[in-house]
């Protein structure tokens, strides 16, 4: 009798979480996932450097949970955390997660029939940060370059364009379903070299790649907004070095790209130059005087990487409230663009201590 080979079960969904100092909230994490009922998943989790509980809190999970889970280590750093988890994991699909944050509890019925449709590269859903809901989209909308697609609302380079104009809305890698095949064959990975704005480096690359997104008005996720350790509020004093190096190394990204997708480049690093003055120039904890916080604006606005974008960036596109502080600085009235500053920056704290 001939042998057939034997069957191997597919798995369709990889979490994978980076666990750094996770030890209080990775169980969280994890249960958020269980509880759910998601179906034909594995979980990943990627310790890289803690020096907390979070190997008790691995090793809790294990015993107390029945789930399909992978630990591992890595260097330190979330990219190598979860290019590690990339590399270990078995899914068709690709779900990246924060070891604070956690899914709602009706994700998996959100996610369990979009992963059947093998038409969409991209899943881009909403998600909660406190009492907020941060949808993507009012309607689910569809970006394809393949025009058979119902309900369509542009290309992917139409897509790319709303990405790139508002990337703390869209740029995030967390509350997306990424084709674990789009990754692996093109070689995509995170920039380890990057500390900041790694997620939309990854997202912008894993864009080149695709031929259709979804944006879908489901929201799945909960963002942590109090986490004190997040390297976006985390005072240190160079985030305008730190993110001038990743907007240059995510500049070569779009050297190929139309002339549309090269302009809405300028205005991503132009909203960074505004995490930037709101997160570390007029931050709280900057013990800096307002003199020298001026001076420092004007030396970063005038004479760094985010210069040539200030000066390229058309009145004319200048839209939106987040957009006021920077018409001002293009003009040169460092001062009152510095106020919209400050008071951008008393509301972030207040909302991020609960008041």
């Amino acid at each position: 009798m001939e042998l057939k080979d034997e069957i191997k079960p597919v798995t369709d969904i990889s979490i994978i979480i980076p666990a750094y100092n996770a030890g209080s909230t990775i169980e969280r994490a994890v249960k958020s996932i269980v509880d759910s009922g998601l179906q034909n998943y594995e979980i990943i989790i990627v310790e890289n450097g803690s020096n907390d509980n979070t190997d008790d809190a691995v090793s809790t999970i294990q015993r107390d949970y029945s789930v399909n889970l992978l630990y591992l280590h890595s260097e330190k750093g979330v990219s190598n955390a979860r290019n590690s988890g990339v590399d270990n994991s078995k899914g068709k699909w690709i779900l990246f997660m924060d070891a604070d944050d956690y899914y709602l509890p009706d994700f998996s019925f959100n996610l369990q029939e979009d992963i059947k449709n093998p038409a969409i590269d991209l899943y881009v859903y909403g998600h909660k940060a406190g009492d907020e809901v941060r949808s993507v989209t009012d309607n689910t909308s569809f970006y394809s370059n393949n025009g058979d697609i119902k309900e369509l609302k542009g290309n992917v380079e139409d897509c790319k364009i709303l990405f790139l104009n508002n990337p703390t809305k869209y740029m995030q890698v967390w509350a997306k379903l990424f084709k674990s095949e789009i990754i692996k064959n093109n070689g995509i990975r995170f920039n380890p070299k990057l500390s900041v704005a790694e997620d939309s480096d990854f997202t912008l690359r894993y864009l080149k790649h695709c031929e259709s997104v979804c944006l879908s008005e489901k929201t799945i996720y909960n963002y942590s907004i109090s986490t004190a350790d997040s390297a976006v509020r985390t005072f240190d004093g160079k985030k305008a070095e730190k993110y001038a190096f990743a907007m240059q190394s995510s500049a070569s990204l779009i050297e190929d790209e139309s002339e549309n997708v090269k302009r809405a480049y300028i205005k991503y690093v132009l909203m960074h130059l505004n995490i930037v003055m709101v997160r570390e120039v007029f931050a709280a904890k900057n013990d800096l005087t307002y003199k020298d916080e001026l001076k420092r604006m004007k030396d970063i606005m005038q004479n760094s990487y985010f210069a040539d974008s200030l000066k390229s960036i058309k009145f004319s596109e200048c839209k939106g409230l987040r957009m006021v502080p920077l018409i001002f600085a293009k003009m040169h009235l460092y001062r009152i663009s510095s106020l919209a500053y400050i008071l951008r920056s008393k509301s972030n704290e207040k909302k991020e201590n609960g008041k």
